[in-house]
């Protein structure tokens, strides 16, 4: 085993050693004269006969020193500096030197110096990089900050903001550079009462998240974006002004519930309206000497009743522009049979699928509907005691398909014929029916077997919605 502390160990492998490392060392006196060098430092800063012992060192890096060199700001990429360390660049290289003394009366200086090359032209990267982000980031025209979490008490404290969130909430001039650090928690009180653990989440789980909030202090609102910036629990805020957008939408909401109020008004006076007519009809056919002229005024009633049922509808609805067909043909029914034969035992099936009609469709399908209700009551279970009436309505983007059938009696075919052609002058009701469907909608009407039962009709009405 060789003895480190042996003479001759030291005198074979030192220099070896010395000469292995890729720093460059140079010794000198204390006057600065160079009493010994490495082979490193030879091969960087020797002269032609690749000798520089017994040159001043100071005036070694003069000769060999750029001419005219800009001086260098380390500082942007080396956070850490020492007094005994200082940086040149000698021709197309950028060097770190630090020295210290050695020797038994410290009358030996040496200097280690390493090629940072590569460390400075990333850190000039790295600063140009840095010197865009600032300019981005002072461009933005909305606040901006970076809020980093406190290390001796709760809360965040802020590590860079722009000019205008200085200005905002900062009270302070746009373009100053330097500020006292505040604590997010003291400029906008409220992004740590109202989102305390979104700020939890947001720095733990990298996660971004953003709400509304309403900073009391300048009466304002935001949209308020948390993003994680990725370094260490560094969290980026985004402060939106939606004030006026908040004003413009609190002002059309409120003309919207005037609006609807309005519609809400004018649905309630032509219900009511109608309901007056309804109810001169009614003191009319009490007046009445035929049976004849009392069946004409009542069906007029049961006409005008419908149209009034669909403003009612409307006004009782939150949708002042549509009613729902499935409950709507459900009181035409009741009505219908309370008016006609409420001593007798008819059931609905109505299957609606949700459809709904704006109220000029709405209206006259009413009075088309109310038509075939009537018809049913008066001639399919005239001599009946029970029965049903079936409706299905279904629909899509573009069109309507409602198809009416009862149990009732069948209708004979001459009639039906009557019907189709338009000659029936026992069934004024259909044909009323067959008006609107065909020339009021410009839809399709048609009576056809019932599929899987020869002995009934159904009534098929398709007409467009869009």
């Amino acid at each position: 085993m060789i003895d480190k502390n042996n003479t001759d160990f030291s005198v074979k492998y030192y220099p070896k050693i010395l000469n292995s490392i890729v720093l460059s060392l140079i010794a000198t006196d204390k006057k600065g004269s160079i009493i010994w060098t490495n082979k490193e430092a030879l091969k960087n800063f020797g002269d032609e006969n690749n000798d520089i012992c017994g040159e001043n060192i100071t005036e070694l890096f003069s000769r060999i020193k750029t001419e005219n060199e800009e001086k260098i700001k380390i500082e942007d990429f080396i956070p850490e500096k020492t007094g005994n360390t200082e940086y040149i660049r000698l021709k197309d290289r950028i060097y770190e030197i630090h020295n210290t003394t050695v020797g038994p009366e410290s009358e030996i200086l040496l200097y280690t110096i390493a090629d940072i090359t590569s460390l400075y032209n990333s850190g000039v990267g790295i600063s140009r990089m840095k010197r865009i982000f600032n300019d981005i980031f002072e461009s933005v025209r909305f606040p901006v900050a970076i809020i980093d979490k406190n290390k001796e008490e709760p809360g965040f404290k802020i590590i860079k903001t722009n000019g205008v969130f200085k200005e905002t909430f900062m009270h302070q001039k746009s373009g100053i550079a330097k500020y006292n650090e505040e604590d997010i928690c003291k400029s906008i009180p409220e992004i740590c009462s109202l989102c305390p653990e979104r700020l939890r989440v947001v720095s733990r789980w990298k996660t971004s998240s953003e709400t509304d909030i309403y900073i009391e202090s300048i009466n304002r609102y935001f949209y308020l974006i948390m993003l994680p910036s990725f370094y260490m629990d560094q969290i980026l805020l985004l402060l939106i002004d939606i004030t006026d957008s908040k004003n413009m939408l609190s002002l059309m909401q409120n003309s919207l519930k005037e609006k609807n109020l309005m519609l809400s008004e004018m649905h309630h006076r032509v219900k009511n309206n109608l309901q007056i007519i309804k109810s001169l009809l009614r003191m009319q056919i009490s007046e009445e000497d035929t049976s004849k002229s009392a069946s004409a005024l009542k069906e007029a009633e049961s006409r005008i009743f419908s149209m009034a049922m669909v403003h009612e509808s409307v006004y009782e609805s939150d949708n002042y522009s549509r009613i729902e067909a499935g409950s709507h043909f459900e009181k035409l029914f009741r009505q219908t049979i309370q008016n006609y034969a409420p001593e007798k035992e008819i059931e609905n099936q109505i299957n609606a699928e949700k459809c709904t009609f704006t109220v000029d469709i709405a209206v006259p399908l009413s009075i088309a509907i109310n038509e075939l209700l009537i018809y049913s009551v008066k001639k399919s279970f005239k001599d009946s005691e029970k029965g049903r009436i079936m409706i299905s309505v279904k629909c899509n983007r573009n069109f309507a398909e409602i198809t009416y059938s009862d149990s009732g009696s069948r209708p004979e075919e001459a009639e039906i014929q009557e019907i189709l052609s338009g000659e029936s002058e026992r069934s004024l009701g259909i044909e009323l029916v067959k008006n609107i469907i065909i020339g009021q909608f410009e839809g399709q009407f048609s009576i056809e077997p019932i599929q899987g039962d020869e002995k009934n009709y159904m009534i098929k009405m398709k007409f467009p919605v869009g």
